[in-house]
C-alpha cells in the first residue's frame, strides 16, 4: 500500500498575502428564485439534483427530509417536537442559486463544451435552509441531548494456543471476541434541532 512519507512540516502556516480576505467574494445565502408545491400524489420517488450550472431541483420529498438536508442532521431521529405532516407532506423544489466569484471562462478548451459555475452542497444546504425558515416559518433551536450508540472494542489477537501474536491478521476466535458492547449514553457529535410551535 503507497503512504505519503513527511519528511518535513511548518507548523504555522505562512500568512496570507495583504488584502486577501478582501477579494474572496461572499458566499450566496438564499435563491435568486424558489418554487415549492406539493409533490403529485402519484409520484412515488424523492430525488435531490443539484444540476450543472444554477438550479436545484428537490422532488417528492418530506419536509422531515428536506430540514436533516438543510441543517445537516445525520439521523433523522435529531428532529424532535416536530408536527407529524413533515413526514407526510411531500414536496418539489425547484430554485435558481446565484452565482459568485468570477465568471467562468467561455469554454473549458477545444472541443469541450462552456465553463459553468458549480455552487457546493454546503452552500445549497444554507440556501435551503433560509428558504425553508421563510417559507414554512421554521423556529428551532438546537439542545444537546444524550444519545444510543454502540461501542466497538478490539481484543488482542491470538492464535490456536490461546497465545498472543502480532495483530497482522484477526484469528477466528478474535473476531468472534469483536462484538458489540452494550448501549452507551454518549453525547451526539452535533446538536438536536427542536422544532418550536
Amino acid at each position: 500500500m503507497p503512504v505519503v512519507v513527511v519528511d518535513s512540516v511548518n507548523q504555522t502556516p505562512t500568512p496570507n498575502p495583504a488584502g486577501m480576505t478582501l477579494d474572496l467574494p461572499a458566499l450566496p445565502t438564499e435563491f435568486e428564485v424558489a418554487v415549492i408545491k406539493p409533490t403529485p400524489p402519484d409520484f412515488r420517488f424523492g430525488n435531490f439534483r443539484p444540476q450543472r450550472g444554477r438550479q436545484v431541483t428537490i422532488e417528492g420529498m418530506p419536509l422531515r427530509s428536506l430540514i436533516q438536508q438543510a441543517w445537516n442532521l445525520y439521523s433523522r431521529e435529531m428532529i424532535v417536537d416536530a408536527p407529524k405532516f413533515i413526514d407526510s407532506d411531500r414536496y418539489d423544489i425547484t430554485a435558481e442559486a446565484p452565482t459568485y466569484g468570477p465568471a467562468p471562462e467561455a469554454t473549458s478548451g477545444p472541443g469541450e463544451g462552456a465553463r459553468v459555475q458549480a455552487i457546493d452542497q454546503d452552500s445549497i444546504n444554507v440556501m435551503l435552509r433560509n428558504l425553508l425558515i421563510e417559507r414554512f416559518k421554521i423556529k428551532c433551536h438546537t439542545v444537546e441531548r444524550p444519545s444510543t450508540a454502540f461501542v466497538l472494542n478490539g481484543c488482542e489477537a491470538e492464535n490456536e494456543e490461546g497465545r498472543s501474536r502480532e495483530p497482522d491478521g484477526l484469528s477466528r476466535r478474535s473476531r468472534a471476541g469483536m462484538e458489540r458492547t452494550r448501549e452507551s449514553q454518549i453525547p451526539p457529535p452535533v446538536g438536536w434541532l427542536v422544532a418550536r410551535t
